[in-house]
């Protein structure tokens, strides 16, 4: 029965970390357009320019990749690179769908599993467009993959690397999954809470209740609560970013490891301007509200 139990319970973490995935990956998605408000976007620029080496170069930076791979022991753990173009980018797709989809294993109705993988699917090779136009490479931990565009984006490497190594620690597993989930779906809620609310007041002759306080503090702190949700992922991304680094000063001349680390450092701008952003964003929603309520109030009061 103990045996049992632990089987059971290994199973369930093993679909929470999938579904961890999955949803982690749609609300990255749906974020694009609101990081784009951002300076973030100017960062992703110059992030993408810094990137774009010559032929040579970029060969050698990648030959320093898959050194780096190699020296960081993330092989031994299962880890494999993929690297995509426009030929591949749907195979990899499907490929990484199927990685993800064995870890639901028996939790997925017979009659879903073709909902749940066409949904997969659809998420999966956007990811893998983008990188195929050299936009974007990402590290999927419980695929154990790491995907990178073939030729473009090559100094991003080793960021992912990092991410990879990350993913062996505890703080990593979470800052990777729920904590990076929270991060990005909670300033939308807080922002959300502080448009749709006011303050709450006591009734004459009694306090606040506790519920009560706990509304206000929430609403009149959104804007800092949206921008520590994030810190986390900020972490994250810098770990990953820092490990990377060292990874490349080992195989790369010094020349080219200044090019890793600047380009590091533009790519974890972007999500702290993110950060920055969503607080902004959640303090405006609330201070607009209150403007328009404070209005309201004052109209009312003129018509009694």
């Amino acid at each position: 029965m103990q045996t049992q139990a632990i089987q059971t319970n290994s199973v369930k973490k093993e679909k929470n970390s999938a579904l961890g995935t999955i949803a982690g990956g749609a609300v990255g998605l749906t974020s694009a357009k609101f990081l784009k408000t951002s300076g973030a976007s100017a960062f992703a620029k110059k992030f993408i320019k810094e990137t774009e080496l010559p032929e040579e170069t970029a060969a050698i930076v990648q030959k320093g990749i898959q050194d780096a791979f190699e020296k960081s022991g993330i092989k031994e753990k299962g880890y494999q690179i993929r690297y995509v173009n426009t030929q591949n980018s749907k195979e990899i797709a499907c490929e990484l769908t199927d990685d993800l989809l064995a870890r639901l294993g028996n939790f997925v109705k017979p009659e879903q599993k073709g909902a749940v993988k066409e949904s997969m699917s659809n998420m999966l090779s956007m990811y893998t467009d983008l990188a195929a136009k050299g936009k974007n490479a990402f590290c999927i931990a419980k695929a154990k993959k790491i995907v990178l565009p073939d030729g473009k984006l090559t100094t991003a490497g080793f960021h992912e690397i990092g991410h990879a190594m990350n993913s062996m620690t505890k703080f990593g597993k979470l800052a990777q999954g729920p904590l990076r989930i929270i991060g990005m779906i909670a300033p939308i809620g807080l922002a959300l809470y502080g448009a749709f609310s006011k303050n709450k007041k006591a009734e004459e002759g009694k306090e606040l209740t506790k519920g009560q306080k706990a509304s206000n503090f929430v609403r009149n702190n959104a804007g800092k609560l949206s921008f520590l949700a994030m810190v986390p992922m900020l972490l994250e991304e810098g770990l990953a970013s820092i490990k990377g680094g060292k990874l490349a000063k080992q195989v790369l001349s010094p020349e080219l490891a200044k090019k890793v680390s600047k380009t590091n450092k533009l790519a974890w701008c972007t999500y702290l301007c993110a950060a920055a952003a969503a607080g902004v964003g959640s303090f405006l929603a609330v201070k607009i509200k209150d403007v328009v309520q404070n209005k309201k109030n004052q109209k009312a009061q003129l018509n009694v």
